[in-house]
């Protein structure tokens, strides 16, 4: 992946709620280390080298995919995300409370489910 960014975020591009997710990280994204990739431009994937699981995976939870090939899914991506926003890293740091994932996962679960 040659390219500045460090992290690619891939949302649905035909989702509503994912594209005002991409703006809101878009705009948040201050020092630039984050790349919004629609999962349907198979050119920008290819551009960046991004090697992504399955498309029906990928339509199902928000992935973030570090340069270095790590990827982060559903509550997680958010979570790696938030850290990555100056503005939201406070308030990021408390979903790494003992036991908040467990219920980060299923409120993720449930918005994923609800989305469309």
């Amino acid at each position: 992946m040659n390219s500045s960014y460090k992290y690619f975020v891939l949302y649905d591009g035909y989702c509503l709620f994912c594209g005002r997710a991409r703006k809101l990280i878009q705009y948040l994204d201050w020092l630039h280390r984050i790349k919004a990739i629609n999962l349907y431009d198979n050119g920008q994937m290819a551009a960046y080298n991004i090697v992504a699981p399955q498309q029906e995976e990928l339509v199902q939870k928000l992935h973030l995919i570090e340069k270095s090939g790590k990827i982060y899914t559903g509550f997680y991506a958010c979570r790696k995300i938030g850290t990555l926003l100056p503005l939201l890293l406070p308030f990021t740091l408390l979903l790494y409370i003992p036991g908040v994932p467990y219920f980060g996962e299923k409120i993720y679960a449930y918005i994923a489910r609800e989305r469309k």
